[in-house]
């Protein structure tokens, strides 16, 4: 799945309906634990993903990786 809002409609709370109802599909399906791979430099991507309950798992590298348990 990849999440990608327009710049003009962003902040309005739709990545976090998208990413929530992602969630929820996921979990729906017995998906245990959920990935995601987030540029570094992508601050407002980051701070939704940790709002979301992901966390850092390697933040060494260019492309981060952060997951989540369901």
């Amino acid at each position: 799945m990849a999440i990608f809002v327009h710049q003009d409609y962003q902040n309005a709370g739709i990545g976090s309906h998208l990413l929530a109802a992602g969630l929820d599909h996921a979990r729906e399906a017995g998906v245990p634990r959920v990935w995601l791979s987030v540029e570094r430099q992508n601050r407002r991507a980051k701070r939704l993903y940790r709002r979301a309950g992901f966390s850092t798992v390697d933040p060494q590298r260019t492309v981060q990786q952060m997951s989540r348990f369901l």
